[in-house]
C-alpha cells in the first residue's frame, strides 16, 4: 500500500539563509545612501539615523520584554526599520518626532500585530504616513543642502517635482543624479541607491543560483523516493501525458505543479514512457 500523501503549504524548499542574514544584506545595501545623506545634508543626517535606529531597537526590546515574548532584536529587522524611517524624513525633523515615529513603527505597526512577518503593512512607511498627517509642516520642510555643515535653519527650498509643478528652476541632471537638491535623507542621491540596488541584485542572483541547485537535487531525490514506493500500478492510467504540450516539462519540473500531476509524471517515468 502506498504511503499517505501529505500536502503542505509553501514554502516547500528551504534555504540556510536566516532572517538575520537577509536583513544584514539590506543594511549593507543601505550604507551608500546613508553615506550620501551625510555628505549632502551634513552631520544631522547621521544623528537622525542613529536616533531612529536606537529608538526602534529599544522599543522592540522593551515591548518583547514586557510581553514576555522571545527577543528578536538579534534578527536586525528593527535596525532596518529605523534606517528606512530615517531615510523618509527631512534633515530638519525635530528629534522627538523622529523618536515618536520609530515607536509607532515598531510597537503599533509591527509588534501589536505579532512581530516580523505578521504586520499588515511596512512599519517604516506606515509610520511616515502617520507622521505626515500629524506633523505635516515639519515633514514637508525641505532645505537646500550645502554639505556636511548644512544649516538646518536655512531657508526652505522645493523638491525637484515641486519645482517642476511650480515652473521654477529645476536642478540639472547631474545634481539630480548626485542628490544635490532638497528632499528626504535617503531619496535624493540616485547614484547611492543604484549602488545599493546593485548589491542586492548580486545577492539575489547568488540565491537564485543556489536555489536552482537545491531544487535540482531535491527533484532527483523525490523522484527516487516515489519510484521506490511503487508507483508502477499507475503506469497505464495516464498514457498520453507525454503527448501533451509541455509534457517534457511536467516530467522535469515536478516542484512547479500540483501533487496529482507530479504523481502522474513519475508514474509515467516508472512505466518507461517517453515524450
Amino acid at each position: 500500500m502506498m504511503n499517505k500523501l501529505i500536502s503542505t503549504v509553501s514554502p516547500h524548499f528551504h534555504t540556510p539563509r536566516s532572517t538575520q542574514m537577509i536583513m544584514l544584506d539590506v543594511i549593507i545595501a543601505l550604507v551608500p545612501a546613508e553615506i550620501a545623506s551625510a555628505i549632502i545634508f551634513g552631520w544631522r543626517a547621521l544623528l537622525i539615523v542613529a536616533v531612529c535606529v536606537g529608538t526602534c531597537v529599544l522599543s522592540e526590546f522593551l515591548f518583547e520584554k514586557l510581553c514576555k515574548r522571545e527577543n528578536t532584536v538579534s534578527d536586525l529587522s528593527s535596525i532596518v526599520t529605523g534606517i528606512l524611517l530615517a531615510f523618509n524624513l527631512p534633515v530638519t525633523i525635530p528629534i522627538w518626532q523622529a523618536m515618536l515615529g520609530s515607536v509607532i513603527a515598531i510597537i503599533v505597526v509591527k509588534q501589536l500585530f505579532g512581530g516580523i512577518g505578521q504586520n499588515f503593512a511596512n512599519p517604516a512607511i506606515t509610520a511616515r504616513i502617520i507622521m505626515l498627517v500629524a506633523f505635516s509642516g515639519d515633514m514637508t520642510k525641505w532645505i537646500t543642502p550645502s554639505g556636511f555643515f548644512t544649516d538646518v535653519n536655512a531657508s526652505t527650498s522645493a523638491t525637484p517635482l515641486l519645482a517642476m509643478t511650480n515652473g521654477t528652476d529645476v536642478p540639472s541632471y547631474l545634481d539630480l543624479f548626485l542628490g544635490r537638491h532638497g528632499g528626504s535623507l535617503g531619496e535624493t542621491c540616485a547614484l547611492a541607491l543604484l549602488l545599493g540596488g546593485g548589491y542586492l541584485g548580486r545577492s539575489a542572483a547568488r540565491r537564485v543560483l543556489h536555489g536552482d541547485r537545491l531544487r535540482h537535487n531535491s527533484k532527483h531525490k523525490m523522484g527516487q523516493n516515489h519510484l521506490r514506493r511503487g508507483l508502477r500500478p499507475y503506469h497505464h492510467t495516464y498514457p498520453l501525458l507525454g503527448q501533451l504540450p509541455r509534457g517534457r516539462e511536467l516530467l522535469d519540473t515536478p516542484y512547479e505543479y500540483p501533487h496529482a500531476v507530479y504523481l502522474q509524471a513519475h508514474a509515467l517515468k516508472a512505466a518507461g514512457g517517453r515524450c
